[in-house]
């Protein structure tokens, strides 16, 4: 057997071995999703942190803006001035 044999065979073995990855690839896309149970409960569990990160926030702007005697979404003249 000579070296272009000893190359195309085994460029035939590799090129097997990609057909077989890309059917198993396809067969695994098939198989319809199915979340985890602890997937689900660590989704919710975040999402339920985030509306209670969400309420606190609210919560401190709404006591410090009304503390500070300003609005929200606004800037006073001090805090102007203090900038220069």
């Amino acid at each position: 057997m000579n070296t272009i044999d000893v190359i195309y065979l085994v460029e035939v073995e590799r090129r097997k071995d990609e057909i077989a990855q890309a059917q198993k690839y396809r067969l695994c896309r098939q198989l319809p999703k199915r979340p985890s149970p602890i997937r689900e409960m660590v989704q919710r569990s975040l999402a339920r942190l985030g509306d209670l990160l969400v309420a606190w926030g609210s919560q401190l702007q709404a006591r410090f803006a009304t503390e500070s005697g300003t609005s929200l979404g606004t800037i006073s003249e001090n805090s102007l001035s203090a900038c220069h």
